[in-house]
């Protein structure tokens, strides 16, 4: 079935020629006796050249909208992939970045078990933890990746559109 698909083309001319033949045996029409009083019309009003213009064009609207669909497809395969790579880069900083904010989470009970921070400060370390772990578990659970432009110029993930999106 998907190789007949692969060939929708050949499929639709067989189609097509089984149509011209079924007539011109069982119908007695001939196609090209039609044909070429269409064309000899054509020639006498001087419209063989549009024609032959408008099948060029057609020819080219088709190679085009060929060549269109496969540039889709391919920054389509295109983004799937970096979405990959990005998932994967994810779960290796999310390793790293979480094995911290574990750490700093046990220095801030000893923080806050000797007084050495005020209450306003370990209040302020549990809003940084909470808002770490949470961007970074929006960026790993990313389906697309939008972009943004940092200060500096270059390309970033908008944290901003995947918070509202993924609410």
């Amino acid at each position: 079935m998907k190789n007949i698909i692969r060939y929708k083309a050949s499929l639709m001319a067989v189609l097509v020629s089984m149509v011209i033949i079924s007539l011109a045996l069982f119908g007695q029409i001939e196609i090209f006796e039609h044909l070429i009083f269409v064309l000899e019309y054509c020639e006498k009003a001087e419209l063989d050249e549009l024609l032959l213009c408008a099948i060029l064009i057609l020819i080219g609207s088709v190679f085009d909208a060929r060549r269109l669909i496969k540039d889709k497809k391919h920054q389509l395969y295109v983004e799937e992939q970096r979405l990959v790579v990005l998932q994967a880069t994810m779960m290796t900083v999310q390793d790293i970045v979480n094995n911290f904010l574990n750490n700093l989470y046990i220095f801030k009970k000893e923080a806050e078990n000797t007084s050495a921070l005020s209450p306003v400060s370990i209040e302020r370390l549990n809003s940084m933890i909470f808002e770490t772990s949470r961007k970074l578990k929006l960026i790993g659970d990313l389906k697309s990746t939008p972009e943004k432009h940092s200060p500096s110029g270059l390309m970033g993930l908008d944290i901003d559109l995947i918070s509202t999106d993924q609410v």
